[in-house]
């Protein structure tokens, strides 16, 4: 057998020798095989009957080869993304076949109207920076591999009960105007929202009372959670219940809900520590009340500022590195705090 595959090889190579002697040109590739982003444009082509505007067949291409489609610096019209385009490259099986590994990756496009992908399983990571969404992202019982929207603009996002198996960024720059929602979530890595701004209603004022800005109640999050370094919200950052692998990170945030919760994470479970520190503004309560706490509690440089007297009687539960706190006093004025271990007159 291998000496008829030797014989095969030299005729097979003595034609390709007689073949360019006689002038015949090789077969191009792109003949042969029809290039994987061609394919998922024309699918869109067919589906949306021609309808395609330039800055979504360069999302379909860069999908298609695991690259970026970069729309900054193209004018308006160059850089509109309709949401039914995206939804569909989503969820439409044949569509999200031709996507890599890699995902959907969008910079710079402004997206129009609503991205409803309610109960969607995406296949694959998204990720859109310095994007603008004119809509509300719909994500509630949806599961993606990731989510990130790093230096983007949205108008509120509901990821009410989705999954996702790696990380969710909403950070450097990331800015929403509405309510952004993971109550009951499951996040297999970190949510990370350094540098974020979530705004909701009218933010710092007693109109604002109980406002929520950021909602993860009973979400589960198997990293860490990071609202450090510029996040800021106006309105109620809500963490009640959720548990949290990691570390709950608030060094240089800024909460401000004047009137009422400022941080609430009350009943949450955090495997590590909680830093509110170096820089921490909180303007509103902070409330830790029955949180279990696995590594130790830092707040001795935070600021905590609340314009209503209240008491609560709560209790933090003791794991390591900390004492229990039996008694939390909220106060008008601002007041810094002792050293972490002076839990016994610990004064907000």
């Amino acid at each position: 057998m291998p000496y008829n595959f030797r014989i095969l090889r030299l005729l097979l190579a003595a034609a390709l020798a007689i073949a360019a002697q006689s002038g015949v040109a090789a077969i191009p590739e792109e003949t042969t095989n029809f290039p994987v982003e061609n394919e998922l444009v024309k699918l869109a082509e067919e589906h949306f009957r021609g309808d395609i505007l330039p800055a979504e067949k360069s999302l379909f291409r860069a999908a298609a080869i695991g690259k970026e489609a970069n729309c900054q610096g193209e004018p308006l019209e160059n850089r509109l993304v309709r949401a039914d385009r995206l939804a569909w490259l989503c969820t439409d099986g044949k569509a999200a076949a031709l996507v890599t590994q890699r995902g959907i990756r969008l910079s710079g496009a402004t997206i129009e109207e609503a991205v409803d992908l309610e109960w969607a399983t995406i296949a694959f990571p998204m990720e859109a920076s310095k994007c603008v969404f004119r809509g509300p992202i719909i994500l509630r019982n949806s599961s993606v591999i990731a989510l990130g929207l790093a230096g983007t603009e949205i108008q509120g996002l509901n990821g009410d009960g989705m999954s996702v198996r790696k990380n969710v960024t909403l950070q450097n720059g990331f800015r929403a105007h509405g309510e952004v929602r993971f109550a009951g979530a499951k996040i297999d890595g970190d949510l990370d929202c350094d540098g974020g701004q979530f705004t909701n209603g009218k933010g710092d004022t007693p109109a604002a009372f109980d406002a929520p800005a950021l909602d993860a109640k009973s979400a589960k999050i198997q990293g860490s959670v990071s609202l450090r370094k510029g996040f800021k919200a106006l309105g109620r950052v809500d963490l009640s219940a959720a548990t949290i692998g990691g570390d709950l990170a608030c060094d240089g945030g800024q909460f401000l809900n004047s009137g009422g919760l400022a941080l609430t994470a009350y009943s949450a479970r955090v495997g590590r520590s909680v830093s509110l520190n170096e820089g921490f503004i909180a303007r509103g309560m902070v409330e830790l009340g029955l949180a279990e706490i696995g590594k130790g509690l830092d707040c001795k440089s935070g600021q905590f500022i609340n314009r209503r007297k209240s008491r609560v009687q709560r209790r933090v539960n003791e794991r390591t590195g900390f004492r229990s706190l039996e008694r939390w006093i909220y106060c008008r004025r601002r007041s810094e705090l002792p050293a972490c271990h002076s839990w016994d007159r610990f004064i907000l």
